[in-house]
């Protein structure tokens, strides 16, 4: 009897989202994410400080259980004397459309507050037994 695990990986990326600029993919990461753009029915867009709606390249159930995302705030460095508070990424489904759609805030403080996060959906494993 054998157990075959395939296609865990579904998208992952690296935003980066300074707050004077509109936020992109770094190098090669938009991996399963469409490109920031000004269509939310084509793109990823950025919706306000803190607030993203990432587009998936191919749809993924995530309320059904067949996945799970999560975001990682990226920080230079250590803790600097002058931190100024803890730092959050929330990843949710869109729900008018959570095929497709993950609706992102990221946090710092307790308020809305763009910066560079990390973010990784991971296709729960399909497995196929057989002898």
């Amino acid at each position: 009897m054998s157990i075959e695990i395939s296609n865990s990986l579904h998208a992952a990326g690296v935003v980066d989202a300074v707050p004077e600029g509109a936020p992109f993919f770094t190098a090669n990461g938009a991996q399963g994410f469409a490109a920031f753009g000004t269509d939310p029915a084509k793109n990823s867009v950025r919706t306000g400080p803190g607030r993203y709606k990432l587009r998936l390249t191919a749809p993924i159930n995530l309320l059904a259980g067949d996945g799970i995302a999560w975001g990682q705030p990226l920080t230079v460095g250590f803790f600097p004397d002058n931190h100024p508070g803890p730092r959050a990424v929330f990843v949710t489904v869109d729900l008018a459309d959570n095929f497709g759609v993950l609706d992102v805030q990221t946090q710092e403080a307790g308020m809305d507050k763009d910066f560079s996060f990390s973010i990784v959906v991971l296709r729960l494993a399909q497995q196929a037994t057989g002898s």
